[in-house]
């Protein structure tokens, strides 16, 4: 390791153990309080959703993809995102919406769980959203079906939906881990 190397991430801890320390000063207990559900927010289909942010690592541009010969329409490619080889999938082709037309807008929500890391292609990233925890109610409108068993609720805000992505959900999917054509 090269003393810069060494120094830079001797920054990132004392910068990660101060944010830490930090955590339950005052002021902060609107983002921290067990109150207050906070998530990844975007859109998807033309609806406006929210992924739990422990859910999602990162989000990222949408990135160049090596094609997968005989898989599902809805797995876009393999991409190389920071070094990790990770499937993309078009979530909302998985979730029986509709194919995604990849704009500029569009990005891939990175989501690991101890199953899998993968890319969730998005019509767009909007950024965090903060809801107040008791205010989670079921989904009120029809779904395609496959949305239905992902979607546990949803946060509704100044009248606007929020539909609830469970990433939890989508993994356990009997459909899934099925990519093959």
């Amino acid at each position: 390791m090269t003393a810069s190397t060494a120094t830079a991430l001797a920054l990132l801890h004392r910068l990660d153990a101060l944010g830490r320390a930090h955590a339950g000063t005052p002021g902060r207990e609107a983002t921290s309080g067990q109150d207050q559900w906070q998530g990844v927010s975007f859109r998807l289909a033309g609806r406006y959703c929210v992924c739990r942010t422990g859910e999602v690592e990162e989000v990222v541009q949408y990135p160049a993809l090596a094609a997968v010969p005989g898989a599902r329409r809805w797995l876009k490619g393999i991409a190389n995102v920071r070094g990790n080889l990770l499937p993309i999938m078009d979530l909302a082709g998985f979730l029986g919406d509709g194919m995604s037309t990849v704009t500029r807008s569009s990005r891939v929500l990175v989501v690991r769980t101890e199953q899998l890391s993968t890319g969730l292609l998005v019509d767009e990233a909007l950024g965090i959203r903060q809801f107040a925890r008791d205010s989670l109610v079921p989904v009120d409108e029809e779904l395609p079906a496959d949305m239905e068993a992902v979607m546990p609720g949803m946060f509704v805000e100044d009248e606007q939906r929020w539909l609830v992505l469970s990433v939890t959900g989508l993994v356990a999917h009997q459909d899934f881990f099925r990519v093959a054509g």
